[in-house]
């Protein structure tokens, strides 16, 4: 998709710091993954921020011309633009009784180390509960259904999308916290944050493909607009090795920490690892295949109201929600919806063209010094991992980036912006270039000779990736998407370089 020079005017949603998500979410969103997305991060991300005691209620969503913006919603009264002077906001996080349970709650997560708990609970009763859900789900012939049975089992895909999404952002607590807190004490023991998350290579089987994979999961994006596997050409499923732990490299980097610390230092490596899977795994099951079947049968709505002259077009589907298909499957004369969808549709269209800026709003810094040291550790942990993710401020040369892997690889350089525009053209062995993956981009990363993107750092989607199925990747790379699509290319991880040959 080609980027047009912005001409809309992007005002804050509200008071507040808001960042965009644009990695994951690079077009306008439909109104109901609208109300999906913004529901289940409020929701879920409240309960581990309650848990583990951060000084923040949740993460508020917010959405200008159709993209996602998100901002800390304060665990009391107003969002602001500028936060008290420290000492004020040392006194407040004592004496509000609030703040007070929140210290508390950070220090029973530090001690207790919930997530082991809530890993443990996941792989052993929530994730065959999920399977179980959708998979009756998906048995479901929606074809066969009369337009009662339809609506009803629209409702009923919904609600479970709705619950899917609050479980994956809860379970943000266990799959995030135990990551950022290894990375954090690591460089406060002066460890590169690069050797650091070398060591969770090979603790995401999920991130590698393994297991079977449902047909009606969204695998191009994460909106209702997106393609299921079902939907596309099928390739042939590529099997990786995991990738073997570095012993050499773990003994190195502890033997570096002090003797007092190193007990910490395999508490941390060890949580990490055995939470760090989950991410790649729940998403699969709260998210990708909830939002699928929705898409299914949205798209089986969609197909009748077309046939009855109500829809232009079954896809246009998507540009509704569920309870204007709802009305519109009733035979509602004043629920006939097809001018309207195909307007919503044509508005989202020239939306996604717009570049969005990276954040609105003024940067606010929480001032850590005014925490409590176990609430400042997981606040502090949480920035680390957001940072991890993101491609390092300052100048950067051209064609030169974050080298993951030790192979030089060269190949057909394929250009793209999105997973679903890739895919009409990519290769096996091609060097797939592009601003940024996310789990949308993994049924081409798999087949890829190599990866490099424009934007992300150590822990970003391409980076955990590229880890754990041995693909040569060069992240945050300056001038990326500069690269003549079809080029020859080499790069070279170690070197941290990509190169045009031809």
């Amino acid at each position: 998709m080609t980027m047009a020079t912005t001409t809309l005017t992007w005002t804050p949603p509200g008071k507040g710091d808001w960042r965009g998500l644009h990695d994951h979410f690079p077009r306008a969103l439909t109104p109901e993954y609208q109300r999906l997305l913004a529901q289940g991060m409020e929701q879920g991300e409240a309960v581990y921020f309650e848990q583990y005691g951060l000084p923040v209620r949740t993460l508020q969503p917010a959405f200008v011309h159709g993209r996602v913006f998100v901002t800390a919603a304060p665990l009391f009264g107003p969002a602001t633009n500028r936060f008290p002077p420290t000492p004020l906001m040392w006194l407040a996080i004592r004496l509000v009784p609030a703040f007070r349970r929140r210290g508390a709650a950070a220090r029973r997560a530090l001690a207790e180390r919930p997530w082991v708990r809530e890993t443990e609970q996941w792989y052993r009763v929530e994730r065959p509960a999920w399977q179980a859900r959708n998979q009756a789900l998906d048995a479901v012939d929606v074809t066969g259904l009369d337009d009662a049975g339809l609506r009803a089992y629209l409702h009923e895909v919904r609600a479970n999308a709705d619950a899917g999404y609050r479980d994956h952002f809860r379970l943000h607590g266990p799959d995030l916290i135990p990551t950022a807190l290894f990375l954090t004490r690591a460089a406060d023991w002066g460890i590169d944050q690069l050797d650091a998350t070398a060591l969770l290579a090979g603790s995401s089987p999920a991130s590698r493909g393994e297991g079977e994979l449902p047909g009606w999961r969204l695998v191009t994006g994460y909106d209702l607009d997106e393609r299921c596997a079902n939907e596309l050409p099928q390739r042939e499923a590529v099997q990786r090795d995991a990738p073997s732990p570095d012993a050499m490299l773990e003994e190195k980097l502890r033997s570096t920490v002090p003797l007092q610390n190193q007990d910490e230092w395999d508490v941390r490596l060890a949580d990490a690892r055995a939470t760090y899977g989950i991410r790649d795994d729940n998403g699969l099951l709260t998210a990708a295949w909830p939002v699928g079947l929705l898409r299914r049968a949205m798209l089986e709505a969609g197909r009748r109201l077309a046939a009855d002259g109500r829809l232009h077009d079954s896809e246009h589907a998507v540009e509704l929600t569920v309870d204007e298909l709802d009305a519109a499957l009733c035979d509602d004369t004043d629920a006939a919806p097809a001018d309207e969808a195909a307007a919503r549709r044509a508005t989202r269209h020239r939306l996604s063209l717009e570049a969005a800026p990276a954040s609105l709003g003024p940067e606010l810094d929480l001032p850590l010094g005014a925490l409590p040291a176990p609430m400042r550790l997981l606040t502090r942990s949480l920035l680390v991992l957001r940072d991890a993710g993101i491609t390092p401020p300052g100048v950067r040369t051209p064609f030169a980036g974050v080298g993951i892997g030790t192979e030089v690889v060269s190949g057909r350089a394929c250009v793209a912006t999105d997973p679903a525009e890739a895919l009409a053209r990519f290769e096996p062995g091609d060097i797939l270039v592009t601003k940024g993956t996310c789990p949308a981009w993994n049924a081409l990363l798999t087949h890829a000779g190599g990866v490099v993107t424009e934007e992300g750092g150590p822990l970003s989607h391409a980076a955990v990736i590229a880890r754990e199925i041995g693909l040569s990747a060069l992240i945050g790379t300056a001038d990326a998407m500069a690269i003549p699509d079809g080029a020859a290319v080499e790069l070279d991880p170690s070197a941290g370089t990509v190169r045009v040959l031809t």
